[in-house]
């Protein structure tokens, strides 16, 4: 959450409410979920994974923060999508706001660095290899 932007100048732009904590705790636990796929595959199969994949039956998750956890977790991994992976894609991104897209996809890349940074998902807080935070 140190990675959140504070409010702007003038207040007009700030993280959206709607991401909450819920939903990037959600991302944190899922980080690491398709790690041994391709990037191809990996991002296909975190696109579905809130809707047909591991999460689909997962109870009390509304339609928007489904849509919401699996577009971070698609940007996660920087893969290109299929056309028919696209289409779907798009449909997630309807399901939310313009800017609550922006900010799955820049949460998805923050994701992707830790990744990168912690390639086993083993993190030392004593001893962290990068501190984020937003200025």
């Amino acid at each position: 959450m140190s990675s959140f932007p504070e409010l702007s100048k003038g207040g007009t732009r700030r993280f959206p409410d709607s991401i909450n904590s819920h939903v990037t705790r959600a991302f944190a636990n899922l980080l690491y979920l398709h790690t041994i796929m391709d990037k191809e595959l990996a991002s296909t199969a975190a696109t579905y994974s809130t809707s047909t994949g591991l999460l689909a039956s997962t109870r009390k998750v509304s339609h928007e923060d489904r849509a919401r956890l699996a577009l971070m977790l698609e940007s996660r991994y920087m893969g290109e999508l299929p056309p028919r992976e696209a289409q779907f894609n798009e449909a997630l991104r309807r399901v939310i706001t313009p800017e609550e897209v922006w900010w799955a996809a820049y949460l998805g890349r923050i994701g992707y660095l830790i990744s990168r940074l912690y390639p086993s998902g083993k993190i030392d807080e004593s001893k962290p290899r990068v501190v984020l935070s937003s200025e």
